[in-house]
């Protein structure tokens, strides 16, 4: 039974699955090939980051080159923006209180004029919007938002005339 073919095999294989004697300082070989490989791993992790980092500031900095409107430039705008606005709507307020029946004729004509002019920022409010590498688009807004406020100064103070020279009349 000893020579049948499959217990050759067998210990063929056995002998060959024996181990070779390791050197003596076997293990701090085994150490070292460990700490390179994390030396590997750490420098391979740092690299990646690094990448993305540089990727992010590539990128960051592409922005502001196809994006030249300034950040503080726009913000001073639309503080302005919002201020004349904001003036704006308080001097129609004033204008739609006041009362009689050539305030009434003189706020119609004058109207006109107000309209033509907040078409005309409609206008310059959305080229700048389309195209906002034209820098030159904000100081115009911001003159017709200017005109807007003396017209309305203007005809605010037209109105008080006319409505003193009634009261004075009677």
């Amino acid at each position: 039974m000893h020579n049948h073919p499959l217990h050759k095999a067998f210990k063929n294989w056995a002998k060959s699955q024996d181990t070779i004697p390791l050197p003596e300082h076997h293990e701090h070989v085994f150490i070292k090939r460990l700490k390179k490989q994390k030396q590997y791993k750490q420098r391979r992790y740092v690299l990646c980051w690094a990448a993305m980092a540089l990727l992010f500031l590539s990128l960051t900095g592409v922005g502001l080159l196809l994006n030249p409107v300034n950040n503080q430039e726009f913000s001073e705008f639309e503080q302005a923006e919002n201020y004349l606005t904001l003036l704006i709507e308080e001097q129609l307020n004033q204008i739609h209180e006041l009362k009689g029946p050539e305030v009434i004729i003189a706020i119609e004509k004058s109207t006109l004029k107000l309209n033509q002019l907040q078409r005309d920022y409609s206008k310059l409010y959305n080229q700048w919007e389309v195209n906002q590498h034209q820098p030159q688009l904000i100081p115009a807004l911001l003159l017709n938002l200017r005109t807007q406020l003396e017209l309305l100064e203007t005809i605010q103070k037209q109105l008080i005339n006319i409505q003193q020279k009634d009261y004075d009349s009677i």
